[in-house]
């Protein structure tokens, strides 16, 4: 299937991706409210799915529950409802699932969608997954990134552009990156001359996560665009 043009997306990312959506003290990460906050700022958002118990897909950050809902839990090991039932973000919403997403959603603005693989569930994951992305209509308002590259390597021959996640551990087992379309690093290591390289050669990088002015800084100098939280969306688009 023919990918979106990897430099139209990059495009649509200058004014910066929100972390878990646009989030502040009212809207808690990863809500409806962040990503309702996010569209309404006309700004793309990453967000991150998980599989549950039952094989159905959920959006959260962390694997645990209890830091955004004051309750212990793994989502991987509970039945989404249980997780409807039993668990509630600190604006006293439900943790959302993927379709509710989408159809929230309706491709406004580009999202970013991170694959949370689970002791090598990312095949689980693809199966449970594809029949919702086929759904989308514009291929150049979503891409797909990992930590996991099996999670994101199951997805090679469909359309969706794939960013290898890369942070302090990752790098040091980092092999041949032409497999992935883009790479999105944290921004501490975009000086690795690896990187630099990458870029001159033509390759895109995304950077994470952009959260004062020194960051931004180092990330305009090293990156081709940026995810962010805490900063405004005026403050990036300077």
């Amino acid at each position: 299937m023919e990918k979106a043009n990897l430099q139209k997306i990059f495009n649509s990312f200058q004014n910066g991706v929100a972390h878990r959506g646009l989030h502040d003290d009212a809207r808690p990460e990863n809500s409806k409210a962040a990503f309702a906050h996010a569209i309404e700022e006309g700004l793309p958002f990453e967000t991150d799915v998980h599989l549950t118990k039952d094989h159905r897909l959920v959006i959260n950050h962390d694997h645990e529950l209890g830091r955004v809902t004051g309750k212990d839990g793994t989502i991987e090991q509970l039945t989404l409802e249980q997780i409807k039932s039993d668990y509630r973000l600190k604006d006293g919403s439900q943790l959302m699932e993927m379709g509710e997403l989408i159809s929230f959603w309706q491709e406004r603005v580009p999202m970013v969608l991170e694959i949370k693989e689970y002791f090598g569930n990312g095949e689980d994951i693809r199966k449970a997954l594809k029949p919702l992305l086929d759904q989308i209509k514009d291929p150049s308002k979503l891409v797909l990134i990992s930590f996991s590259p099996n999670a994101i390597r199951v997805w090679e021959g469909d359309r969706w552009n794939r960013g290898l996640l890369i942070g302090g551990g990752e790098i040091a087992t980092l092999g041949d990156v032409s497999e992935w379309e883009f790479l999105d690093v944290d921004f501490t290591l975009l000086q690795d001359p690896r990187f630099v390289e990458y870029r001159k050669e033509g390759g895109k990088i995304l950077s994470w996560t952009i959260h004062d002015e020194n960051s931004l800084s180092i990330a305009k100098k090293g990156s081709d665009a940026m995810t962010f939280e805490i900063l405004s969306p005026e403050a990036l688009r300077k």
